[in-house]
């Protein structure tokens, strides 16, 4: 910054949804994805494919939360998601009783009482889970196209049809769990090119100095493409910084 190093992104990262446990934020990568689940904000609403990249999802708690509150969200998931998949750390088939009686899970044989129990208006959360069901039975989300691109079936059940992304909720008990966009790191950091040089705010090189990994921009832009997106272009821009000093370094040789 000292040498007029421009910088950009800065209001940007990865984001990643999660559940806190006791103040302890726990990743949620996959049990949003799954079928028999929904996410509402506090009003007891729909807002966001459920499956799409876990950065997209964030940016979108955060946008919604513009309108209305968002963060938290709800995490509705029905007996069958809770027997089947994983919640944050819990493995398929287990409640720990634990995990109620502290708040961490809100658990209810029916969903009008789970609605009670969150503060959501219960005839909107029924009229929300019903025009889901009908997409879940009908295998296509009408609303936010959830399981319909091929990126959303990374985290899938493709045992289950005719949408492997989709399942009905209607099988007490019935569960819900705060959900929060975290986030695993920042995006913003210092502008390069091609060569891995840091750029001035004018865009020209700053002579000897250069920079890779997450010390930059990310050359995703906001957008994510998925695991590993920051490995890739720290390890080739590295290599590409490496050459480029090196073929300097030749030049001051000869």
């Amino acid at each position: 910054m000292d040498v007029g190093a421009d910088i950009a992104l800065m209001k940007h990262a990865w984001w990643m949804p999660c559940l806190m446990d006791n103040g302890k934020p726990i990743l949620d990568i996959y049990s949003r994805s799954f079928p028999h689940s929904i996410i509402i904000d506090q009003s007891g609403r729909c807002y966001f494919n459920e499956s799409e990249c876990y950065c997209d999802a964030g940016s979108n708690m955060l946008a919604r939360n513009g309108e209305t509150l968002s963060i938290y969200s709800w995490l509705i998931i029905d007996s069958r998601h809770c027997r089947k998949y994983m919640l944050g750390q819990l493995l398929p088939g287990l409640t720990p009783k634990s995990s109620i009686t502290s708040g961490f899970l809100y658990k209810d044989l029916t969903l009008s009482g789970l609605a009670n129990q969150i503060g959501v208006d219960e005839h909107q959360l029924q009229e929300i889970v019903d025009r889901f069901n009908k997409f879940a039975l009908d295998g296509v989300d009408q609303d936010f196209q959830r399981g319909l691109n091929p990126y959303n079936k990374t985290f899938s059940d493709l045992s289950h049809g005719p949408n492997p992304n989709l399942g009905t909720i209607e099988r007490g008990p019935f569960y819900a769990v705060k959900i929060y966009p975290g986030d695993i790191g920042t995006k913003g950091g210092l502008v390069t090119d091609e060569r891995a040089r840091v750029l001035n705010k004018h865009g020209q090189p700053i002579k000897g100095l250069y920079a890779t990994g997450n010390t930059t921009a990310s050359v995703f832009g906001n957008r994510y493409p998925g695991s590993g997106g920051t490995l890739g272009p720290g390890m080739t821009f590295g290599y590409i910084a490496a050459t480029d000093m090196a073929q300097h370094l030749r030049k001051n040789v000869v």
